[in-house]
């Protein structure tokens, strides 16, 4: 499969970013259909280069699991075996019910687009070279999206003001400002700012999921083999690419419907009742627990939808990322750092929530009635 995104060039990254190890990590945020065991951590552009990416909030949530997550044997967080729970299944064949009630749309056409508006809120930590500042910060942001079947597309972003972890994170960017450091270290943040881009047909990757069996056995045989996207072995990323399939393009009722009994099927699942998303509306939780985090996605309860997903912190860092070495050159050869990262226990790391998604319109800017 494609690349969703074409990886930034290298000449558009300032001397101290141009490390190979760092181009790994922003493709890592460019692909959608990327082995999820890729990389350490994710690392943003510098503002130049951020502007000319499609900025895919989903996307960038789904390689936020690639840090978070290792491909170990599933456990539950007491340590046991994982295994079915009866109540969470009964509550995924009762979305699979409400799937097939859903009146079916027609898939994508050629000259059609998948369109899309989530709001989103990830974590990051920044990381200063010249002066060993590191303060943590929620970026949120508001994203329509139109992916063609072509691959051609739009995505129309704005990015919202920071809200800073804690205050100590608040001070040390005040003090960040003060020093002077950022213009010529860092450049500017893009908070406050929207973004446009247009890509021609090829540009991007449509993924094309109306094909896929309904059939619970075989779907779940072409998922737990990456057939569909590509990820590390594990029932954990069993349950996550289903909720990519579920979110990333279109899904016809009878889809949704196997994707839910293959969540029935997956033991370590467990719901933690009931919950509210960004925008308000009730949901029921489901989630899996693996390792360091535990990403879970919001349903309503009525209608099967998916409102939102999260990824949740379940043994991140309590402080700021250390800056080992202080850079003792002149700003503009010292560099600095934008990482999304785990953040302490209980922490909301990545959140993305939906407004709308897998719709069908007819033309770029069209929004769904």
């Amino acid at each position: 499969m494609n690349d969703l995104l074409p990886a930034p060039p290298e000449r558009d990254l300032p001397p101290a970013r141009r490390s190979s190890m760092r181009s790994e990590l922003v493709r890592a945020v460019s692909l959608g259909s990327v082995d999820r065991a890729v990389a350490d951590h994710v690392v943003r552009l510098p503002p130049a280069t951020r502007r000319n990416r499609m900025r895919l909030a989903p996307l960038v949530a789904a390689a936020l699991v690639a840090v978070l997550l290792l491909a170990l044997p599933v456990v539950l967080p007491s340590g046991g075996p994982a295994s079915i729970d009866p109540a969470t299944a009964s509550l995924l064949h009762r979305f699979s019910r409400l799937a097939l009630e859903r009146a079916a749309e027609p898939a994508p056409q050629p000259g059609q687009y998948v369109y899309q508006l989530t709001r989103s809120s990830v974590l990051y930590a920044f990381t200063s070279g010249g002066t060993g500042a590191s303060f943590r910060y929620f970026t949120p942001s508001t994203e329509e999206r139109w992916l063609g079947t072509d691959g051609s597309g739009r995505s129309a972003s704005s990015i919202g003001q920071p809200t800073f972890l804690t205050e100590a994170d608040h001070q040390a960017y005040e003090a960040y400002i003060a020093s002077g450091h950022m213009e010529e270290e860092w450049g500017d943040f893009d908070w406050g700012e929207t973004h446009t881009d247009s890509y021609r047909p090829g540009e991007l990757t449509f993924f094309d999921f109306s094909g896929l069996p309904t059939d619970v056995d075989a779907l779940t045989g072409m998922i737990e083999r990456r057939e569909i996207i590509g990820g590390p072995e594990g029932d954990w990323e069993t349950f996550n690419l289903s909720a990519d399939i579920l979110t990333w393009s279109y899904a016809p009722p009878e889809l949704r419907a196997a994707l839910f009994e293959v969540m029935a099927n997956l033991p370590g699942i467990s719901s933690t009742g009931r919950t509210q998303d960004a925008f308000g509306r009730s949901g029921v939780v489901l989630g899996y627990t693996h390792d360091d985090s535990r990403q879970e996605i919001v349903l309503d309860r009525r209608t099967g939808q998916v409102l939102e997903r999260r990824w949740v912190s379940v043994s991140g860092e309590t402080e700021p990322p250390v800056v080992d070495d202080v850079c003792t050159g002149p700003p503009n050869a010292c560099g600095a750092g934008e990482m999304s990262i785990a953040g302490p226990p209980g922490t909301l790391s990545s959140v993305v929530t939906y407004k709308v998604y897998g719709a069908v319109v007819d033309d770029i800017g069209d929004t769904p009635s």
